[in-house]
């Protein structure tokens, strides 16, 4: 399954103030659009599930890309997250925060902000 994320987009780019995917299983026909519950700044499918962060670290999770529910925060904006030895991990302007379900967040001491 395939996902593009689009939207209105905002003053500062990757931002969008109406966050909307479309769905594909070829790449050639897509369906859609579905609109997610808050704005995106990254999204990534990380232990079969589609996850979008959003730029105040809100979370939202969907198992198909359709339907979409709010997870909860990171407490820090992301700009990358993985999956790694059953943690979510994410990298943020604040530094690490990591979590077992996508809903409650714990911040990594010993690191510095993340500049990419």
């Amino acid at each position: 399954v395939y996902l593009l994320a689009a939207g209105v987009s905002a003053n500062y780019f990757p931002y969008t103030i109406t966050p909307v995917v479309y769905r594909s299983s070829d790449r050639l026909n897509w369906t859609g659009p579905y609109t997610l519950n808050n704005p995106v700044s990254v999204m990534s499918f990380v232990n079969d599930m589609f996850v979008a962060f959003g730029p105040l670290g809100t979370i939202d999770t969907s198992p198909d890309g359709i339907n979409w529910t709010t997870s909860g925060s990171s407490g820090t904006s992301l700009i990358a997250v993985a999956f790694w030895n059953g943690l979510f991990v994410g990298i943020g302007n604040s530094g690490v925060v990591v979590s077992s379900d996508v809903t409650n967040w714990t911040s990594v001491s010993g690191f510095r902000r993340a500049w990419f």
